[in-house]
């Protein structure tokens, strides 16, 4: 029996869409939220994945490629499922990271291609719009709401919506356009803006309760690896001060100034050092002296 589509959703013409796609039209569908910070674009996504998928919750909002593929692959999805991967491009560990660009292009490419498969529902939300044109040919973008503002009287985050579709002989153009939508009274109208309401209380609390443990276990590696990468730096830089003063003290008469002293000038030129290592290395030769 076909399931028969919500009034809530019958009446909204992107959640029509985007609610049809995957269960008449057998195929998953993609859109993009880009916006600034505080712009409402994850909450934006929340509210549509929560209208879309009365399954939807917490789990299965992603921030990272390694957490949004192992959804897809053991989430318990089925068609018409809705995943929102939060800071797609500006997550160090996001689909945009230069670090890992071959790899992720290679990821994402399986994941266009299970999507539509899968007939699954993706929200992606971007920070920038810089590269909002590479985002949509990697993982196939259907439509891109850009946020400008949250209209805090009506509770409501406010965006620019257009479908979007690559020219089918040439995939480097890209087509935004405006939805154009008969009203009642068979008037066709080109819909520029649209207005999305704020998730739910219980759903809001859990995203901003993710999100930071995301960002507190984040803080924690990279404030280790940086404390291992200057505990390197400095064992490195001990090997290298301690080597230096074993060459520099069989030639010390050629790195002594007018007064017979060893001079920084000359020991930071000969070994091409900081002013600080060829301090050390002069606080060296002059206790040997």
């Amino acid at each position: 029996m076909t399931e028969p589509i919500p009034p809530y959703i019958k009446r909204n013409f992107i959640l029509r869409k985007v609610w049809t796609d995957p269960r008449r039209k057998n195929k998953g569908i993609s859109l993009l939220f880009v916006g600034r910070l505080g712009s409402g674009k994850s909450y934006a996504g929340l509210r549509f994945c929560e209208d879309l998928d009365k399954d939807f919750s917490i789990e299965r909002v992603c921030f990272s490629v390694e957490e949004f593929l192992r959804l897809i692959k053991d989430g318990n999805l089925r068609p018409g499922s809705c995943i929102l991967f939060d800071e797609v491009s500006g997550s160090e560990e996001g689909a945009d990271s230069r670090s890992a660009m071959t790899k992720i292009n290679k990821i994402m490419a399986y994941v266009v291609s299970t999507v539509r498969f899968k007939r699954f529902v993706i929200i992606y939300t971007s920070p920038t719009t810089g590269r909002i044109d590479s985002i949509i040919r990697r993982v196939g973008i259907d439509g891109v709401a850009i946020f400008k503002k949250v209209d805090f009287k009506r509770k409501r985050s406010v965006a620019d919506f257009r479908w979007s579709m690559l020219a089918p002989l040439d995939t480097s153009k890209l087509y935004l356009s405006h939805p154009r939508v008969q009203m009642p009274n068979k008037e066709i109208v080109e819909i520029e803006r649209i207005l999305i309401s704020l998730p739910s209380k219980k759903l809001a609390e859990a995203y901003e309760k993710k999100k930071n443990k995301f960002f507190d276990e984040n803080v924690k590696r990279w404030y280790a690896e940086f404390s291992e990468t200057k505990r390197k730096s400095a064992s490195r830089n001990k090997i290298s001060i301690k080597s230096i003063y074993k060459r520099a003290i069989k030639r010390i008469d050629s790195l002594l100034d007018d007064k017979g002293k060893p001079s920084i000038a000359k020991i930071r030129l000969k070994y091409n050092l900081t002013q600080r290592n060829a301090q050390q290395i002069k606080a060296l030769l002059s206790e040997k002296k």
